[in-house]
């Protein structure tokens, strides 16, 4: 039955499909998003130099579109010879449409990061009140466990908005998140075919070898050298789809039931997300604010390049899509089901090691650095909260000014990124040196500030700092100036620059 469902003309025809659609589609989007500023520029967390155009997730989600709308229109389509139920394909397709939109309007303008969440949480509860609703949690070898609504409801968002921001987590290298994403829609495509529910399954495996046809195709311009990014539009369409497509492929009745097998199919992106969140509150830092300190890039420090650091993660993801299939086939063998454990253990401990989380010298590093990222946030707080309450060019540079010493900088210039106009001016008198400084004592980053005001901000430290001194004091800045109410000395200095003189 695995066969004929995965091998099938429907699931052959769709796949091949939606790949050449999204090759056909990319150069277009790749044109719409230069023309509309959906570029993103190098920054300090960025490991690319030149500017990337976004919104590569138009090029995958259209062609999934269609097919979900095709799915509407010929409810039999998949298995001619019987008479399949769909999923609510209708549900699918709005929730697809809402999450791409919110991506491309922060692909756009940057919008802040509690407005994102609000709409990814939006969209999780209409994906709720249309009857996909979690109310059992089953694991293999253990007897189910019952939810109540509310419970149900809680899990569900959290599983939905989870997976959505765990595809961002991992789109930091080029074609991370969509080699990952292609792993884990097969890897959901063959669960579904070995599924019971013979009435939905077809239908889940067409959507998953949609999916997967078009980030094939798509991966011929990510992989690197990327020429485009999916951006938030790609990367939360497609962990938005997968967590969903998880939840209709164990769609029961009246019943969602999360097996443990779509987990450990999508384990990477989940094992980023917590690794995330214990890494950020081990060193000091808000578990939202951004860093430097993902798999991705602890391996490339390790020596890898990035089509290395790519294979590498496509290898652990594969091993964790493996164990999901055996955990599958094996659930009705309770004494055999160690081996999907073993090969999950196994891969989440090799990237462990390889990525140097639990080694002896770099936990030292992280308490060392828990205490001064803790000051340096607590200064990022007390600038934002001042300057918000009474915004003004002399406002900022007061606030900043004094709190140089605190940086270790000797000086700071925040620059209108488009228009070049100087916004603010510090230094710390008396702290030059006569000599000029070198190049690593000199700090450059990319921001944008809470109302999509960008920013180029150029410092010099007070000393040499080590890698993981020069990313603290950039993410305090980040973090800082990304929370700045601009507008209004934006304006004031456009007009002092275009001032007439007397």
């Amino acid at each position: 039955m695995l066969r004929e469902i995965l091998f099938g003309p429907q699931c052959i025809s769709v796949f091949w499909g939606c790949m050449l659609a999204t090759i056909a589609l990319t150069p277009l989007v790749i044109v719409l998003a230069r023309k509309t500023g959906a570029v993103e520029g190098s920054g300090y967390r960025k490991i690319h130099c030149d500017p990337k155009p976004l919104m590569g997730g138009l090029a995958i989600g259209v062609p999934f579109l269609i097919i979900c709308l095709v799915g509407l229109s010929h409810p039999w389509l998949v298995y001619g010879a019987h008479r399949i139920q769909p999923p609510n394909l209708s549900v699918l397709a709005a929730g697809c449409i809402g999450i791409m939109l919110l991506g491309a309007i922060d692909d756009l303008f940057c919008m802040r990061a509690r407005y994102k969440l609000l709409g990814q949480i939006l969209i999780a509860l209409f994906v709720c009140d249309s009857g996909y609703v979690i109310q059992f949690v089953t694991i293999p070898g253990m007897n189910q466990v019952e939810l109540g609504p509310l419970l149900g409801v809680l899990l569900t968002v959290l599983w939905i908005i989870g997976l959505t921001n765990a595809f961002n987590l991992v789109d930091g290298m080029d074609g991370l998140a969509a080699g990952i994403g292609l792993i884990g829609a097969v890897g959901l495509a063959v669960l579904a075919a070995l599924g019971n529910e013979m009435m939905t399954r077809p239908y889940v495996s067409v959507l998953c070898l949609a999916l997967a046809g078009s980030l094939l195709g798509f991966l011929l311009y990510n992989f690197y050298p990327a020429r485009i990014f999916l951006g938030d539009t790609g990367s939360m369409f497609l962990g938005f789809v997968l967590s969903t497509i998880a939840l209709m492929a164990s769609y029961k009745a009246s019943t969602a039931v999360i097996l443990i097998a779509p987990v450990l199919a999508l384990g990477l992106p989940i094992f980023e997300t917590l690794a995330s969140i214990v890494r950020r509150m081990y060193r000091g830092h808000p578990i939202f604010t951004a860093d430097q300190r993902h798999t991705h890039h602890r391996l490339l420090s390790q020596g890898f390049t990035q089509r290395q650091t790519a294979i590498i993660l496509y290898s652990v993801a594969l091993m964790f899509t493996i164990a999901a299939v055996l955990s599958r086939l094996l659930e009705s063998k309770t004494r055999s089901l160690w081996i999907p454990l073993v090969i999950y253990l196994t891969a989440t401990a090799g990237i462990i090691w390889l990525a140097g989380y639990l080694r002896p010298q770099n936990l030292r590093r992280t308490l060392e650095q828990r205490q001064r990222n803790r000051l340096l946030q607590a200064f990022a707080n007390y600038a934002v909260l001042h300057f918000n309450n009474s915004p003004s060019s002399e406002s900022l540079k007061e606030v900043i000014g004094h709190g140089l010493p605190n940086l270790r900088l000797v000086w700071l210039e925040a620059t209108l990124e488009e228009e070049n106009s100087r916004l603010l001016y510090c230094e710390r008198q008396g702290a030059f040196l006569a000599e000029a400084a070198p190049d690593d004592c000199i700090g450059k980053i990319q921001v944008s500030s809470a109302q999509g005001v960008r920013l180029v901000l150029r410092y010099r430290y007070d000393h040499k700092p080590d890698a993981y001194e020069a990313h603290d004091i950039n993410a305090c800045l980040a973090s800082m100036f990304s929370q700045l109410q601009l507008k209004r000395i934006m304006r004031d200095a456009h007009e002092a620059e275009h001032q007439p003189v007397q």
